[in-house]
């Protein structure tokens, strides 16, 4: 039966989980939902949420108007092999490649209900994916620069250098508490303020590392 067939391939382990890393980059402004927040935290965005940003006719970010929606710039990594316990100084050992993402965060659910991070964090079409590049191709992934334009305007700049968190220690923290397999996703937070989108806007996110452009999308809002 369908249903039995749905039910093995999840106790079979046959998919993927995203982790994301919440206020990973120093506050920068006086903005209150960010003050609130403490040190770096770890959350779950479902895979149903994401869309391929490279395609040439991307599905839109879709925002409810009446809740403040903003954007987060990051880097995403993915896991190459199974693991548990990494050690930091092994932690390229389980990187397959890095790609831009942004993470889009329904602030109003998380003001009605500070317990709804998963209502806020994972939302349909709100983990937009750029392209996968080999690690191979990135010699310092804590010395790239994620820039964010809405309607051509700078919104998010800032570098990875610049995380709390870097990624040794995320892979070593995450790893002590759960596999990573194969396939999985972390993403590394995002530099800040970002401020709030709206229906209608253009979003353009860039990462380059030095003078040269790793990768970049653009993406329209529309009302969900």
């Amino acid at each position: 039966m369908l249903s039995t067939s749905i039910f093995n391939k999840v106790i079979g382990k046959t998919h993927n989980k995203i982790v994301g890393v919440a206020k990973n980059y120093a506050v920068k402004s006086s903005d209150e939902f960010y003050q609130t927040i403490g040190s770096p935290f770890y959350f779950f965005k479902p895979c149903s949420g994401v869309i391929n940003a490279t395609l040439p006719h991307a599905e839109p970010i879709r925002v409810d108007s009446h809740n403040e929606v903003i954007p987060e710039i990051e880097l995403g990594l993915m896991i190459s092999k199974t693991a548990k316990n990494i050690k930091e100084r092994r932690w390229r050992d389980y990187i397959g490649g890095y790609f831009l993402c942004l993470d889009i965060t329904d602030v109003g659910e998380l003001e009605k209900d500070p317990q709804a991070l998963a209502l806020c964090k994972g939302q349909d079409t709100h983990t937009p994916l750029g392209n996968f590049i080999h690690a191979a191709d990135i010699d310092d992934p804590h010395n790239l620069t994620l820039n964010l334009e809405v309607n051509n305007k700078p919104r998010i700049s800032g570098n990875t250098g610049e995380m709390i968190y870097r990624i040794p220690k995320i892979l070593s923290m995450v790893s002590s508490y759960m596999t990573l397999e194969q396939g999985d996703m972390i993403l590394t937070g995002s530099p800040l303020p970002p401020g709030r989108i709206y229906s209608g806007d253009h979003l353009t996110a860039q990462m380059f590392s030095g003078d040269e452009l790793l990768d970049e999308f653009s993406l329209e809002v529309e009302e969900s």
